[in-house]
């Protein structure tokens, strides 16, 4: 079990090698009222958002995402590559390099991640790990 201080340690490299990387992280709380209200501000000028049903994560962080009519949760072939943002979970992150880890095998993690031209990827701050072993 990583202590507070080393998680935060970790926390904090993530986010700088995030940075590099030209992407950004937006720590929140683990609810679903505060996943919504990050989520549906960044996609509110938006037309095509899909999402790969969570398999990971509690379900109720993702419950007012998957009832909203805004976001595709079945997307068909043509609404993959139409997708202006895709919305998963990750499984790890990597602290050193910045990097998320999401799912290949199941629910369209990895196409959504792929396809979608902005990536927004949900993950449990406990999650992150220094570097992959």
């Amino acid at each position: 079990m990583i202590e507070g201080s080393q998680q935060e340690q970790l926390l904090t490299q993530f986010s700088a090698a995030v940075t590099r990387a030209h992407a950004t992280v937006q720590r929140i709380p683990a609810s679903g009222e505060a996943v919504a209200r990050a989520v549906f501000r960044r996609i509110a000028k938006t037309s095509s958002v899909v999402m790969a049903i969570p398999r990971l994560l509690p379900t109720e962080i993702f419950t007012p995402l998957i009832e909203s009519e805004a976001i595709i949760k079945n997307p068909t072939d043509q609404q993959l590559r139409d997708a202006q943002i895709g919305i998963t979970e990750a499984f790890a992150g990597v602290a050193r390099t910045g990097s998320v880890c999401v799912s290949e095998n199941s629910n369209l993690s990895g196409v959504v991640s792929s396809f979608a031209g902005e990536h927004i990827c949900l993950l449990e701050a406990n999650y992150i790990v220094r570097r992959p072993r």
